[in-house]
């Protein structure tokens, strides 16, 4: 199981560095991030690249400002490409959709491996810690669907991620194969 870290930037030359150590501390090690710099204006894109030049692990992708959701389906449609037709047929990819101005916890990843590992499903949807200065405000904990059971995945992929409280990207983990290809960024 691999994970594949997909991650916008766009002028946060002030919080890059301290999201992307966050990433490489993380207790589980397989993963690939890819940094889409949205055309950023200050030095956001320079300090991706050369945070990638310290562990092969980082990708940046450039492109010119097309906001959030483009960069997202960006760095899917790499991904797609470059994962979906791997040789590697027993390999599960895992995609996530993070922020470049938060943080994860170090054993976030590993934590999220073994809801995977104990439970066949296509989505994890994981809690998270609203914090400022430091400070832990409010921790959200994971919670569950409702016991529906959503067997079409482009009804399920709509319903979790644009309906309900689950629409924000940044909290679920999906399998690679089960994202559709159709492109939700003008939602």
């Amino acid at each position: 199981m691999k994970f594949i870290l997909l991650a916008p930037v766009y002028n946060v030359e002030n919080y890059v560095d301290k999201f992307v150590q966050s990433i490489l501390s993380q207790t589980f090690s397989d993963f690939e991030l890819i940094l889409v710099d949205d055309g950023s204006t200050d030095r956001s894109g320079t300090i991706c690249d050369l945070l990638s030049k310290t562990d092969r692990r980082i990708v940046v992708l450039h492109k010119k400002h097309e906001g959030l959701m483009a960069a997202r389906q960006y760095a899917l449609r790499y991904t797609k490409m470059k994962y979906a037709q791997s040789s590697e047929t027993t390999q599960q990819y895992i995609v996530i959709n993070l922020d470049s101005d938060d943080t994860m916890k170090p054993f976030a990843l590993e934590r999220i491996h073994e809801a995977f590992s104990h439970n066949p499903c296509d989505m994890v949807i994981y809690g998270y810690d609203r914090t400022q200065n430091n400070k832990v405000l409010h921790t959200y904990e994971r919670q569950g669907l409702p016991s529906t059971i959503i067997s079409d995945r482009r009804k399920l992929y709509v319903k979790v991620l644009i309906e309900g409280g689950y629409s924000t990207l940044w909290r679920k983990a999906m399998l690679l194969q089960a994202i559709p290809d159709e492109d939700y960024s003008s939602y």
